[in-house]
């Protein structure tokens, strides 16, 4: 009984320690995609000479998914 619990307990951190390393692992994922997106994203826009929509898409965070979506940019 005794050995059950400590069984558990050790199964229960292990759980924890694997759940708290995969979701670094997935933030550490998700910022590089977004980071890239963001990098495309303005790639294109100085590409065909859209200065303007690029300033306001590093302060709007609407009118930048706005322009991803309309340029078909997708984290990855």
């Amino acid at each position: 009984n005794n050995m059950c619990e400590v069984l558990d307990r050790i199964e229960n951190r292990g759980r924890r320690e694997g759940l708290q390393v995969g979701r670094q692992e997935g933030l550490q994922v998700g910022r590089q995609e977004g980071e890239n997106a963001f990098a495309l994203l303005m790639q294109k826009l100085f590409e065909t000479g859209r200065v303007e929509d690029a300033k306001r898409a590093t302060k709007n965070k609407e009118y930048r998914h706005l322009l991803m979506k309309e340029l078909s940019i997708f984290p990855e």
